[in-house]
């Protein structure tokens, strides 16, 4: 199984902004559906690691098909990677993505699986 997880827990404070950066709006799009739909290209599953605070959002975005897997505590991309281990455990490959990180192709994305594909 390939798996792509996104880490979308942070509250963007250095942005000094209520809306956390994951959320902000690109034609109207947020950039955790950007990099979701990337994602969903090339992995077979896509786990959304987020807070319960940014989850109970009016503005959080719907993604049915997202696996959602809560960051108790804000420590950093590990521990967001780490919340997400029961997934990783059943996975032949993982892709991680910060949530705003939506200016890796999806073309780069499948180049980097069929370059540990061929190793």
């Amino acid at each position: 199984m390939k798996l792509g997880v996104i880490a979308a827990a942070g509250r963007g404070t250095r942005f000094d902004t209520v809306v956390p950066k994951q959320l902000f709006r690109v034609h109207d799009v947020s950039l955790l559906e950007m990099a979701f739909s990337k994602l969903s290209e090339v992995c077979d599953v896509v786990c959304v690691v987020t807070s319960k605070e940014l989850l109970a959002r009016k503005d959080w975005p719907l993604l049915p098909l997202a696996e959602i897997r809560i960051q108790e505590n804000l420590l950093g991309m590990g521990d967001a990677i780490f919340s997400a281990r029961d997934l990783i455990a059943e996975s032949s490959y993982l892709v991680t993505l910060w949530a705003d990180q939506v200016g890796v192709s999806v073309e780069t994305i499948r180049n980097a699986l069929e370059m540990v594909d061929s190793m």
